[in-house]
């Protein structure tokens, strides 16, 4: 199972100001995002360290969903990644176009080492800005761990079981698309209620549809 690796900034793009840090490329606050001044001159470049001892990036997830400024969605893009070894020595894993007001996986062909990662954005759709709603790396690192839920664990849409990741409090349920819980949103599992008479099941296969 992939984990929302933990990053740290090493190389920060340009910020339009306090109220747009790259930090949001990385939170869980859904009204925030990062942007840069306006007229950003292109390459603009982010590059983050990989806070989790041996990572393997297995894949990368952008959001170019900015409401109201979808034209200043970061559109070309490439990635990179250099290992632990050599940190400097960066080899590109993708390079694509991203479509605005929407959620990207991209998966490389093979799980990679990565101490780094570089994104570099060649051009938005157009805008006055350069913005990007999330930019996350998924993948397997030691340092991260993970806590199993009681069943019943409360979260944002109701109960269900599942896994929290420490480092982002990623949660996937089953072979489900993973979904990223702020924590504030996990609740201790409540009592589990008194069981109620078996039902049959004709009644339980219709509670289920």
């Amino acid at each position: 199972m992939s984990h929302r690796l933990p990053l740290n900034i090493l190389l920060r793009p340009p910020e339009y100001g306090p109220g747009y840090p790259t930090e949001s490329l990385f939170d869980e606050a859904p009204s925030t995002y990062w942007c840069t001044p306006t007229g950003p001159s292109f390459p603009v470049v982010l590059t983050v360290e990989v806070a989790a001892a041996e990572a393997l990036v297995e894949r990368f997830v952008f959001d170019t969903r900015v409401k109201g400024w979808e034209t200043s969605a970061a559109r070309r893009v490439s990635l990179e990644v250099s290992p632990a070894l050599d940190p400097t020595a960066f080899q590109q894993v993708a390079e694509l176009e991203l479509e605005p007001n929407a959620l990207l996986h991209v998966v490389p062909a093979s799980a990679v080492s990565a101490a780094r990662v570089r994104l570099t954005m060649h051009s938005n759709h157009g805008g006055n800005y350069l913005a990007l709603q999330r930019f996350h790396v998924l993948g397997r690192g030691v340092g991260v761990g993970e806590v199993m839920l009681p069943p019943g664990a409360r979260v944002t849409d109701g109960q269900r079981d599942g896994v929290v990741v420490e480092g982002g409090y990623s949660v996937r349920w089953g072979g489900e698309v993973t979904e990223w819980v702020a924590a504030r949103a996990l609740q201790p599992a409540s009592a589990a209620p008194a069981k109620s008479p078996a039902k049959s099941p004709a009644k339980r296969a219709r509670r289920r549809s």
